[in-house]
This record gives C-alpha cells, structure tokens and sequence, in this order.
C-alpha cells in the first residue's frame, strides 16, 4: 500500500479512537479520571490575547499530527527519492487542505462529533502551517529538480462554492448597548431549532458588497423568548451580545434597525447539562453570553415538567372533589357533575400523554462578576425573565458581583440567598475569590453528579479550572470551558470613576467610630461573613 495513504487512514481513524476511548470509560472509569486529571484539564500554554490555552491532550494529538506527516514523507525505503518526496508532500498537503477548504462549513461535523469549538480552531489552525509547509517542500523540490506535475484543482473548486452558501438571513429589530458591548435582537426568516450555548457565524455588511462573504464572526445566541409549553421547538427571535473589540468592530458601526445579516448555524457542543444533579455556572464579565443560555434551556425544561406535574395534581383534586358530589347529586345535577367529571379525566389523559424531560438537574447556581457596572443594562431584564420561571426559588440560584457601588433599583427580586447582588465594602473578600471558595464548599455539600462551567477572560477561567483540579481526585466534579471565549470589554469612563472613588475610600485614613458606627460595622461584619456568603440553605 503506498505510504501516503496510511495518512487517510489515520486521520480517519482519529475518530475511531476517539469512539472506543468514549467507551472505555464506562468499563474503567479510573482510566478516564487519571486522562482527565493529567491530559484532559490541566493547560500548558495559558489563553492570551493572540492565542487560546492549549491543554496536555490537545499538545500530544498535536505531536502525534506532526510525526505522522514526518514519517510519511520522509521515511521512504532504501535510498532517498527526492521525486517521490516532493509527490508524498503533494498528496498530504491535499489531504490537509480538505477541511481547511470546508472553513466554517465543518460545524455539522463538528457537532455531530460534539468536538468543542476552541479545539476544533487549534486543530484547523495547525492543519493550515502543516499544510502550507508541506506545499512549500512540494514546491522547492519540484524547481530544485524541475519536475512536471499537474495541480488538482477540481475538488477545491468543488469546496469552495461552500463559502458562498448560507443557511438563513435575519433581520435587525432591536439594538442596545454601550461603548463597550452591543446587544442585537434578529427576527430570522423561519424559525429554527436552537440549542443552548450554540453559535452563529454572522456575516455583516461590507464595505464593498452587502455582505462580507469570507469573513465572518462567531457569536453565541445568548437569549431567546421563553416557552415554557414547548422548550424544545422553535424559535424565531435571537439576542447576540457582542463586544466592540476585536476584527469585527468596524463592521459593528455599520449596522442599523431593519438591516439583513446572514447567518450560519447553529453549531456547538453539547455539554448535556441535563444530566448533572448539581450546575454550577460562572461568568465573567461579557462571559454572561456564554452561560446564559444554558440557564435558560435548563429552566425552561425543568418549569415545563413542573407545570405539566402541578396540572395533574390539579386535575386529580378536581376529579375527587366531583367524584365525592356525584355520590351526594340525584337526577340532572348527577347527569351534569358526570358530564364534567369526564371532561376533566379526558383532559388528565391527554395531559398525562405529554412527555417530560425528566432531567436529573435539581439545583442550579449561577455567579456573575460583573467587570463593570453598566454590563447589567444589557442583561438584567433577561434575568429578571429567568427569575419568573422559578418564582419558588427552587431550582435557581443567581448571585451578581459589582466592581463599584450601585445605583438606582435592582436589576431583579432581590430574594435572600437565592438572588443576590453584592456590592464591594471593607473588609468583604472580592467577589472572584469568594465564589472560587464556594465551589469546593458547595461540591461538599449538595449530593450528586456536579458540573463546573466557567466563561470570562483568561485569567478567571485558569483560576477556576485550578480549583476544580485539585478537588477532581476527592469528589465527583467536573469542568468545563464554554466554547465562547471573551477577549473582555472596555471599562466606560463613569465606572473607572466609581471604581478610582472605591480605591480612593479604602484609603483613606480611618477616623474614630462613634458607638453608633461600631454597632454598624459589627453588623456588616457578621452579615458578610454569614448570611449573605450561605449560598444554599434548606
């Protein structure tokens, strides 16, 4: 067999192992701990600006990438054979190009493989140098040696007409935002079947052409109208959050109310939080994009299964309480309490038809740490939406950190331990490392599988995923990355204000405290350091 050709193979079989390693883990699930423990979690190179993390497992597939094409191309038998080299190169650059040609279009594979997004781009990028590399020995051998050889073109002439197919259009109905972030509402021309936490490649208009048709940018559909009969449907109406930084920012001026985007999607990964007792979600900043839907497709599954529950105990009350009457009635009131009591148990059956979700989750805690103030202008009335769906505080728990004091009402119900917003004082943790603390507490505590999600800068997501790693080995929890990674927002000129005017307080030199004024910071200590930091209380 030629040697190239084991290259298919092995590519092919990636997906193979991948397969068998999946199941593996259910006949030896301390093989999986040790992989995640050791290759799975841990970072060798950490999420910069220019560059994403990278963890062990990512680092070695890599290696095992590059050795293969190595040994390819230049392990040929016997004596050297510049000729064949230069035709070994060829045909692996072409084979490299494949998905590279494909772009964006490989979402449907990459979902139907549940491969996270950052691990899909690190992979597409380094098949691109590969590639490129090999294109470029192709080419020095073939003039060093000046060989004829015949360029395939037809296959990516084939691909490319991909660039240029488009799923849907959408159109702008609502628009809000800062200097820093932007908030899109899109009506989209047919409704669609959205998963949480999916994304969408958004063309924006051009400069030249109405759209730019080889560039686009991902964003995560962070919010859409609760439904609550049919959590599962279709939806016609998206919410985008988007920054004002990065290559699209330009793009962003241009865009006006009633204006045509095109969008390409959804594609992600399937966490399967439904399957997690316990979730706990924290967010960073614009990171709340991330998490948001996750929370929203959860509680819509479980106020759904919640309601069709309550309506049949109504119903059942209902039919008992005619059942007692029909005993007690005679003559045309018995006919009419029957006539009823048949109605109602028509109605029982046919609501006792409906399927549930029936998912495992029992309680979800959500963290915020705003990066500043003006964030929750853009997301506090979908949470105040969220909190309507549990009005019993019996799934949710939401907790919000500001950076400097707030003003005004509350964004939402503020309800004690259960929705919170925390506010910085003296001599109150920050708000990342009080949550940070709470994670290892509240795995302590609730029973059950546990699910750690994080999305927010580089910095914050390490310090999570370094809580996580050394608790992986005494409990069952684990951890994961959203596939949106926020580079972070511009702070508006009024929140360094308030933030220069917290630093400033805190200091100053402290005066002497009346009696007044101690019985007041005694107050706030034991409040800080009691009440307000029990997450969950029964």
């Amino acid at each position: 067999m030629e040697s190239t050709l084991w290259y298919l193979i092995a590519l092919s079989g990636f997906f193979l192992v991948s397969f068998c390693l999946w199941t593996l883990k259910f006949f030896v699930p301390n093989v999986r701990r040790l992989y995640i423990r050791y290759l799975k979690y841990p970072l060798i190179i950490r999420r910069r600006r220019y560059w994403d993390s990278v963890t062990y497992a990512e680092f070695w597939l890599l290696m095992a990438l590059l050795v293969t094409n190595i040994l390819l191309i230049v392990t040929p038998s016997g004596k050297i054979d510049w000729k064949q080299v230069a035709r070994r190169s060829a045909f692996a650059s072409s084979v490299n190009i494949v998905p590279l040609c494909l772009g964006g279009r490989m979402g449907h594979i990459v979902q139907t493989f549940n491969i996270h997004r950052s691990s899909y781009k690190f992979f597409h990028h380094w098949l691109g140098r590969i590639a490129i590399l090999e294109a470029m020995v192709h080419a020095i051998i073939s003039i060093r040696t000046q060989s004829q050889h015949n360029s395939l073109t037809t296959s990516g002439w084939i691909v490319s007409t991909q660039l240029f197919y488009h799923r849907l259009w959408a159109r702008v109905v609502e628009m809000d935002g800062d200097s820093s972030m932007l908030k899109i509402e899109v009506a989209l021309r047919f409704p669609i079947k959205v998963p949480p936490g999916t994304y969408f490649n958004i063309f924006f208009p051009g400069t030249v052409s109405s759209y730019h048709l080889l560039h686009s940018y991902p964003a995560v559909a962070f919010w859409h109208p609760p439904d609550t009969t049919d959590p599962s449907g279709m939806v016609s109406n998206l919410s985008f959050l988007l920054t004002r930084r990065g290559s699209h920012a330009r793009s962003l001026l241009n865009i006006e109310r009633e204006q045509k985007i095109l969008l390409d999607g959804p594609f992600g990964q399937d966490l399967r939080l439904e399957s997690y007792e316990n979730v706990i979600l924290l967010a960073k900043g614009v990171g709340i994009a991330g998490v948001l839907p996750l929370v929203l497709q959860l509680t819509e599954r479980w106020s759904h299964d919640n309601g069709v529950r309550i309506k049949l105990q109504q119903l059942s009350k209902k039919i008992q309480i005619f059942s007692v009457k029909e005993r007690n009635a005679t003559g045309t009131e018995r006919d009419e309490i029957i006539q009823k009591k048949r109605a109602l148990m028509v109605e029982k059956e046919s609501l006792s038809r409906e399927s549930l979700f029936r998912d495992a989750t029992k309680k979800i805690v959500l963290f915020w740490s705003l990066e500043h103030n003006s964030q929750m202008e853009a997301v506090g009335r979908y949470l105040k939406r969220l909190q309507e769906l549990d009005p019993d505080n019996k799934l949710l728990v939401v907790w919000c950190g500001y950076p400097c004091q707030r003003s005004g009402s509350p964004p939402f119900d503020l309800k004690s331990n259960f929705w919170v917003c925390m506010e910085p004082s003296p001599g109150r943790p920050e708000f990342d490392t009080f949550i940070i603390s709470k994670i290892a507490e509240e795995r302590q505590r609730l029973q059950g599988r546990m699910m750690v999600t994080t999305c927010g800068s580089a910095r914050f997501t390490t310090r999570i995923r370094k809580v996580v790693l050394d608790i992986i080995d005494e409990m069952a929890v684990e951890f994961t990355e959203t596939e949106f990674r926020p580079l972070g927002t511009n702070i508006p000129t009024q929140d360094r204000f308030q933030e220069f005017r917290v630093q400033l307080h805190a200091g100053k030199p402290s005066r002497r405290r009346g009696s007044q004024d101690t019985e007041l910071r005694d107050l706030t200590a034991r409040i800080s350091d009691g009440s307000s930091y029990s997450v969950l209380k029964d």
